[in-house]
């Protein structure tokens, strides 16, 4: 991700814990090995890392919804210091794939109706069969809301184009949203 200068960037990596693959351990030593343009040996740091849980919020709802075809399901919902963290699972009745359907994104809002912005998401479906996993991060709340509500929502693309939105009067992307699989979870903290 572009960082606040052109000479930064921030570096982001996540397991597959929220989407069926194997977790990382609780601690371990991460090596970052970088090539830098003009210099011949990349550039190496060493990162301690340990697991640091003991502030965040879980929940797992399992909250259902369903529009036409698509099941959606909320399993997860994390609060932590640095992030916002969301699981979601999309299923198809067989034998439609998930990749016959648009991509899905996430708006997060809080109880006030403050949009939380996102910084990552990464959808999975290991063989391209009728179920979906999302692991979506939004930026942190300042304190844990009451509520939460989550929208579902698709990005409309320029006719012929499946990389450029289209865009509304303002400047915007154009968005069709799924009320149906809209969902409002309570927070308990």
């Amino acid at each position: 991700i572009p960082g606040k200068s052109s000479n930064s960037v921030i570096i982001q990596f996540s397991d597959l814990r929220n989407q069926g693959g194997k977790s990382f351990p609780d601690k371990f030593d991460l090596t970052l090995s970088m090539p830098v343009a003009g210099v011949q040996q990349p550039f190496k740091i060493h990162i301690p890392v340990e697991k640091n849980t003991k502030n965040n919020i879980v929940q797992t709802p399992g909250l259902k919804r369903q529009y036409e075809k698509i099941h959606y399901t909320l399993e997860k919902i994390e609060l932590t210091p640095i992030t916002t963290n969301i699981t979601t699972r999309i299923e198809l009745p067989k034998p439609l794939k998930i990749s016959t359907l648009p991509l899905l994104s996430y708006e997060l809002y809080d109880d006030k109706g403050n949009e939380i912005k996102q910084i990552w998401g990464r959808g999975w479906s290991a063989t391209d069969g009728n179920v979906q996993m999302t692991d979506s991060q939004f930026e942190p709340f300042i304190s844990p809301p009451k509520v939460i509500t989550i929208k579902v929502y698709k990005n409309i693309f320029k006719e012929g184009s499946k990389s450029q939105f289209k865009l509304d009067k303002n400047g915007n992307p154009i968005k069709e949203y799924f009320p149906d699989l809209e969902i409002s979870l309570p927070i308990n903290s």
